[in-house]
């Protein structure tokens, strides 16, 4: 392969890499049931249309799930680590297609933790900022939970540290689950 055509495949997968970011923030979104309002959230609703509105025309769309930008993300993911791979089976490229899902949501919500918890140690005037008010929500399926269980002590909250490790953990946990499932097959 000449320079250029790996040039090109770097851009493709670029490119590729964004909208999947889109895809899949468009699907976070509605799974913590965004604030629809937010400003950052109705770009990504309105960059997203574009990509899914051929498809939710024959794709039904649950209440929790949305199904159309799911398929969507998991078309271009597989697209993307099929360029990125040769001489893999398609069964592989299916598993770590989910494995590289998985390991993005991971990621989001591990940062969307660690930004808020840093931000935590300031008082600002970004409180009611459109995109900490979404890391917020991002965040919340893991940390409420988790601050029913272990409440603040002393005006120190260790609930995101726990929320870390946790995403850290079943992150490793599930990646390496379907690594070995990829290999037995």
């Amino acid at each position: 392969m000449n320079n250029t055509a790996g040039a090109g495949i770097i851009l493709i997968q670029t490119l590729l890499e964004i909208v999947v970011l889109i895809a899949l923030l468009r699907f976070m979104l509605q799974w913590v049931k965004a604030d629809q309002y937010n400003p950052i959230s109705q770009a990504i609703v309105r960059i997203s249309d574009t990509f899914l509105k051929p498809l939710r025309s024959f794709v039904p769309s649950t209440d929790k799930v949305d199904s159309a930008s799911l398929i969507f993300l998991f078309a271009l993911q597989y697209i993307s680590i099929t360029l990125a791979t040769t001489g893999t089976t398609p069964t592989v490229l299916v598993f770590a297609t989910i494995a590289a899902i998985v390991s993005l949501i991971a990621n989001i919500l591990f940062w969307s933790i660690f930004i808020l918890s840093i931000l935590s140690w300031f008082q600002s005037s970004i409180e009611n900022h459109p995109g900490i008010t979404l890391l917020r929500q991002f965040s919340a399926p893991i940390l409420n939970p988790i601050r029913k269980l272990i409440p603040a002590n002393g005006g120190v909250d260790f609930t995101p540290i726990i929320g870390l490790l946790g995403v850290k953990i079943f992150e490793v946990i599930v990646t390496a689950i379907l690594q070995d499932l990829a290999r037995a097959l």
